[in-house]
C-alpha cells in the first residue's frame, strides 16, 4: 500500500480515476481488493456496491470480506496517527499558553491547552 503511505491526507477528487490510475498495473480480485482499499481510506464517502461486489464476487464470505475492511481501516488510521506523531513531534506550545492553577493543597500544576490539528493536517489551532 505504497500509495496509502505516501498520502498527506489531501481531499480525493469526485471522479475515481486516482483509485485506477493507483491500481492500474493490477489485476483481479488483487485490483478489486485494492481499489476498496484505497476508496476506503482515502475517500469512504466514495464506496458503493460496484466496488462491493467486485471483490464478492469470487468468494463471497463474510468473514474474508470483514478482513478486508478492517486491514483497509487499520491502515488508513495508522497512516494518520504517523502523520499525527509527526507533527507534533517538532510542535511544541509556547510558555505563554502554559497556566499554572493553585490546587487546594497550594500545590500548583500545569493546565495543558488543547490543541487540534486541522483535517488535511497541516497547522495547529488552539482550543478553549
Amino acid at each position: 500500500m505504497r500509495n496509502l503511505q505516501a498520502w498527506n491526507g489531501e481531499l480525493m477528487p469526485i471522479s475515481r480515476s486516482w483509485v485506477d490510475a493507483e491500481t492500474s498495473a493490477m489485476t483481479g480480485q488483487d485490483r478489486a481488493i485494492a481499489r476498496l482499499a484505497l476508496v476506503l481510506a482515502k475517500a469512504p464517502y466514495q464506496i458503493d456496491e460496484a466496488l462491493v461486489e467486485d471483490v464478492l464476487q469470487e468468494d463471497r464470505g463474510e468473514e474474508r470480506f470483514i478482513r478486508i475492511l478492517a486491514w483497509a481501516s487499520f491502515c488508513s488510521a495508522r497512516s494518520f496517527a504517523q502523520r499525527i506523531a509527526t507533527a507534533t513531534d517538532s510542535f511544541e506550545p509556547s510558555r505563554a499558553d502554559e497556566r499554572h492553577m493553585k490546587t487546594e493543597a497550594g500545590t500548583s500544576h500545569k493546565e495543558t491547552p488543547t490543541w487540534v490539528l486541522s483535517a488535511n493536517a497541516s497547522n495547529w489551532s488552539k482550543v478553549g
